[in-house]
């Protein structure tokens, strides 16, 4: 579980789940500070885009062109999802 930098209260993703998408920051549910997550958070965010975005060419050439690209598809949506979890357990919120 992740906590709030302000009060340390802990966090589930439900109770962020309701917030504005958009925002930049987060609202905490027990002490209404605001919090947004650390600089290297971001980069690591950016990387899984790239990587999804690369995972879904490769499943399109899949589809569209020859199956010899199922081993690349399907190591790519591994990598993506490893990616992902490593990503959750370095996540860092720091006030906002």
């Amino acid at each position: 579980m992740h906590e709030c930098p302000h009060c340390h209260a802990e966090i589930g993703a439900r109770a962020l789940s309701q917030q504005a998408v958009f925002a930049r920051y987060r609202i905490c549910p027990s002490c209404s500070g605001k919090f947004t997550v650390d600089r290297a958070t971001k980069y690591r965010q950016i990387a899984c885009i790239v990587l999804a975005m690369l995972s879904l060419v490769l499943s399109l050439l899949l589809i569209f062109d020859d199956w010899a690209w199922l081993g690349l598809a399907v190591s790519s949506y591994l990598a993506l999802g490893v990616m992902i979890y490593w990503g959750n357990k370095r996540l860092l919120f720091v006030p906002y």
